[in-house]
């Protein structure tokens, strides 16, 4: 969405991955001063897993769910 490309339900599961981890560690996954910081970031850098100790499951999925390539992302199909 920050790339203004057309997106379909791939951005639901982004958001899901995104929702999870606010839930594990209640911040976002990628910070920013603005939309092009948290864009790379998001191209760049996995999510930071360090302040709490959650289970390989868990960071997989968060992973899969924010994987930056929609066609590579979980789906749900």
């Amino acid at each position: 969405m920050l790339e203004e490309k057309p997106y379909s339900f791939e951005a639901d599961i982004w958001s899901i991955g995104v929702v999870y981890y606010q839930m594990m560690y209640g911040k976002y996954p990628y910070m920013g001063m603005n939309d092009y910081d948290i864009l790379k970031k998001i191209k760049n850098n996995r999510p930071d897993y360090s302040r709490v100790n959650i289970s390989k499951n868990a960071k997989d999925f968060i992973d899969r769910c924010l994987t930056v390539d929609p066609k590579k992302r979980i789906s749900w199909i």
